[in-house]
């Protein structure tokens, strides 16, 4: 009795060991009281949108929200930049600051971080957008922050610090033969 006791207890330490090492690690979100686990795309996955968050909607009825995109990148930060520029000023955005960061963050492959505030009509009204996009071996991790001109004067500081908050572990391989990344557009 006692062997099957012992075979009974290592196979479903097993069975719990298999199942904890497959689950991704989950997103915590402490100050709402709540974690769930990411949707995880393949390695070879680009030009999509793996995180999206939002706000209560402000008075205007526009919601304050901070997406992530992932895209592959195949010319230089610098020239994504200029693009980003050159389209943000065909459109008619005003680009409010701009510039580049040295990257702080430990383990990356990324020399610094491109960080853009811009603001124009999108047809119902100012929008303002504020981004920092990263390189993570050919491609580009770009968080973007967008509120009304309203929503941004009472969600700015929340908005900046969690796009600012974005860093990139550099563990995954650029795609063959993937479309580049697009410009920053408004």
């Amino acid at each position: 009795m006692r062997t099957s006791t012992i075979a009974i207890t290592a196979v479903a330490l097993v069975s719990i060991a298999a199942s904890i090492a497959s689950a991704p690690p989950s997103l915590k979100f402490v100050s709402m009281g709540f974690s769930i686990a990411p949707l995880t795309a393949g390695l070879s996955a680009t030009d999509y949108m793996p995180l999206s968050m939002s706000l209560p909607a402000a008075e205007d009825g526009f919601t304050p929200n901070v997406s992530v995109v992932i895209q592959p990148l195949t010319e230089s930060m610098e020239e994504y930049r200029a693009n980003s520029l050159r389209r943000l000023k065909d459109a008619g955005w005003t680009v409010l600051g701009e510039g580049f960061t040295t990257n702080t963050e430990g383990g990356t492959d990324d020399a610094k971080a491109l960080v853009m505030e811009y603001e124009g009509d999108a047809g119902d009204g100012m929008v303002h957008y504020y981004a920092k996009a990263r390189t993570r071996r050919g491609n580009i991790v770009l968080a973007t922050a967008s509120a009304s001109a309203l929503g941004w004067k009472e969600h700015a500081t929340a908005l900046k610090t969690c796009v600012d908050s974005l860093s990139v572990d550099g563990a995954r391989k650029p795609a063959e033969n993937a479309p580049p990344a697009k410009p920053l557009t408004p």
